[in-house]
């Protein structure tokens, strides 16, 4: 699970980061390295699961997904942490303050790096460039009794409340018809007519990471994005649209919904 790999990855991307600083440091050598190292990733580790995980969680709800909102409490909690309780001693002020900046740092850095993996490498590239859409739903991707709901059940839905001139796919990962991992590099940023879009889902199964855009000349009008193979994200001006979205296919009720 693209979480839980978040997780892990934040938290070991102290290793080479603090191995870097002792090199320039010429601490590279210090007998107690890797007992520092093995500490700081249980610190980071348990960073990201009390504090990390919480604040994703907002931002995915609040559509902050924008590299400074994670950079910006990765760093201020850990620099407040250590400013207010000493853990290195009371050690005069500016010590103290060179030391909140450098956790300030490591805690951004781990932020970043779960940011990259959590959203995904095309997820997180989407998330930087505005969207003219405003209104977002989450839906089910998994129906009852196995049933998986994807783009081949909503090219109708899209096309009963929008005009729609052309359809721009960016699907980083998705499954064939025979389940099978489909190529999603020949499927990456390109621009399809209703019929070529409607030919391209009868051979994917499921669409796991990835979005589909109705255009209609040069505006956007709806988008669908795939989560991590278990919501799509809704996104459309047209309230009507929405509503039968939900009603039709269920809201997402799971975890960060």
């Amino acid at each position: 699970m693209r979480l839980v790999a978040a997780i892990f990855g934040s938290a070991l991307c102290i290793v080479p980061i603090y191995l870097l600083l002792s090199l320039a440091s010429g601490d590279i050598g210090n007998v107690f390295l890797p007992v520092v190292l093995q500490t700081g990733v249980f610190i980071a580790f348990v960073g990201v699961i009390l504090v990390g995980l919480p604040v994703h969680f907002l931002l995915v709800h609040r559509r902050m997904s924008q590299p400074v909102h994670y950079a910006v409490p990765g760093f201020v909690v850990p620099a407040l942490t250590v400013a207010v309780s000493q853990p290195f001693g009371a050690d005069g002020f500016w010590w103290i303050a060179w030391q909140s900046f450098v956790m300030g740092c490591f805690g951004a850095s781990v932020a970043l790096v779960f940011r990259r993996i959590a959203l995904g490498p095309q997820r997180a590239k989407r998330a930087v460039a505005s969207s003219r859409l405003r209104r977002i739903i989450k839906i089910r991707q998994h129906g009852t009794d196995g049933k998986l709901f994807d783009m081949g059940d909503f090219i109708s839905d899209v096309l009963q409340f929008h005009a729609v001139s052309h359809w721009i796919a960016d699907i980083e990962w998705a499954l064939g018809s025979q389940g099978e991992k489909a190529d999603s590099t020949a499927i990456q940023k390109r621009q399809y007519s209703t019929k070529g879009l409607t030919s391209l889902y009868q051979d994917i199964y499921q669409t796991i990471d990835g979005s589909i855009t109705a255009v209609n000349e040069s505006a956007e009008v709806a988008r669908l994005t795939a989560v991590d193979s278990s919501y799509w994200e809704v996104e459309s001006d047209n309230e009507a649209f929405l509503d039968l979205m939900q009603d039709k296919y269920g809201l997402y009720e799971g975890i960060g919904a």
